[in-house]
């Protein structure tokens, strides 16, 4: 098992973008010698996680657009914190204590990953 102690963290907001209808995106920098996270606050994206490789190089470890218009026209989910549920509800319904809830299908007849709007959106 490996331990990193980080000893300092920074923490950095920037502006990254605006969405038509659902408004400004920043992106949150969490950053130590070691780690480099950015979230983007188009729900919750995480756009990348850099660490050190092999060589000591910071290496980027997670799938994801370089741009903002690639999440938002996004069909896969890359990045996304998937919320709710975190894969395919049949037929888009459940039942909780006897009572059945119907949810909005975006998978032929399944909710895939909570719905038409994700937690990514």
């Amino acid at each position: 098992m490996l331990t990193v102690r980080l000893r300092m963290t920074q923490v950095n907001r920037q502006h990254w973008g605006q969405v038509p209808g659902l408004g400004s995106v920043d992106m949150w920098i969490l950053q130590s010698s070691q780690l480099r996270v950015e979230v983007l606050t188009l729900g919750a994206v995480i756009k990348s996680v850099c660490c050190r490789g092999k060589h000591g190089q910071m290496e980027d470890v997670v799938l994801g657009y370089d741009d903002l218009e690639g999440y938002v026209s996004d069909k896969r989910y890359l990045g996304a914190v998937v919320g709710r549920v975190a894969n395919r509800v049949a037929k888009g319904r459940f039942v909780v204590e006897e009572k059945e809830y119907q949810l909005d299908t975006n998978n032929g007849p399944n909710a895939l990953h909570g719905g038409l709007q994700g937690f990514n959106k």
